[in-house]
């Protein structure tokens, strides 16, 4: 410490070496100030973080809350018949699709898969869709997975036919409700299809699930109906 000259020649200061021990005693752990910014040490990281956590959660939540909205609008845009289908209309309805299915929003990959998979011009905008759907499928859609289960039936330039693929995502569609899903597992038990035995029991089975899932969806749409009358 550099000492500081007063009245009279004096010098009055501390030395580094008489410095440096009160620094260090000052600044001990077992002194208040040293205990202070011990703590202060632990504990603003902490808060720091924890406001950045709530930050980037509320962010989040928004960001989600935004996809669903443009989702709804693309529904929208899509199925209503009265909109005049110009061009405009159409590549800002596959415009939101995209978006939403980007964000990964599970119902947008599997429509906005579908059709690029479906109606794509080229392989990369079919093997794109193949990716969507997929991704879809294994976050828990049931029509992706009932289309997952096409494509490994059919296969395609990025995914080859896998029949053993096929039937676990009929299977996973077909148990969630799917009737299409249950209802091609049904005729490939009673066929011997895709790789599959003949067996009565289990085509009888998937068959029951078909029926049921298809009288529930017939349920559904009879409500609706009543509901818009």
């Amino acid at each position: 410490m550099v000492a500081r000259r007063h009245r009279g020649g004096k010098c009055r200061g501390l030395s580094r070496r008489g410095g440096g021990r009160m620094l260090a005693a000052r600044y001990a752990p077992g002194t208040g100030v040293g205990q202070m910014s011990d703590a202060a040490h632990r504990v603003v990281p902490g808060v720091f973080f924890s406001r950045y956590r709530i930050r980037w959660k509320a962010m989040t939540q928004a960001s989600s809350l935004f996809t669903r909205l443009e989702y709804r609008l693309a529904e929208q845009l899509f199925h209503t018949r009265w909109l005049p289908r110009s061009p405009r209309t159409q590549r800002l309805t596959m415009h939101l699709f995209q978006r939403c299915a980007d964000a990964g929003h599970p119902a947008a990959l599997s429509t906005y898969g579908h059709m690029l998979f479906h109606r794509g011009m080229s392989p990369q905008d079919k093997a794109r869709g193949a990716r969507y759907v997929l991704e879809a499928a294994h976050a828990g859609d049931s029509r992706a997975q009932y289309q997952a289960g096409q494509i490994y039936e059919n296969g395609c330039a990025l995914y080859p036919r896998r029949d053993d693929h096929a039937v676990t995502w009929y299977a996973r569609a077909g148990e969630a409700g799917h009737p299409l899903a249950a209802q091609r597992l049904a005729r490939a038990y009673r066929e011997g299809q895709l790789g599959l035995a003949v067996d009565a029991e289990r085509a009888a089975h998937w068959q029951c699930l078909a029926d049921r899932a298809a009288g529930f969806g017939e349920a559904l749409d009879s409500v609706e109906d009543e509901t818009r009358h």
